[in-house]
């Protein structure tokens, strides 16, 4: 069963849908860099995101992992 996100993760996890990627040097970000880094992260571990090998200006990027259709 996966993990209920908190309420910040799930807008943060909105928005990574909305903008199909986040890297650090995208130019959004949550509160800081780092704090969106953090919670980044943290989408990762929930299952809901991930850090993709591909870069953007030497930056890895996250991305939304797809939702089934119809779960």
């Amino acid at each position: 069963m996966p993990r209920k996100l908190g309420s910040t993760q799930e807008a943060m996890l909105r928005h990574l849908r909305e903008h199909k990627y986040w890297h650090s040097g995208c130019g959004w970000y949550w509160d800081s860099y780092k704090g969106t880094e953090k919670i980044m992260q943290s989408l990762v571990r929930a299952g809901v995101a991930r850090l993709d090998d591909v870069t953007i200006h030497g930056n890895k990027c996250y991305l939304p992992v797809k939702e089934a259709a119809n779960a």
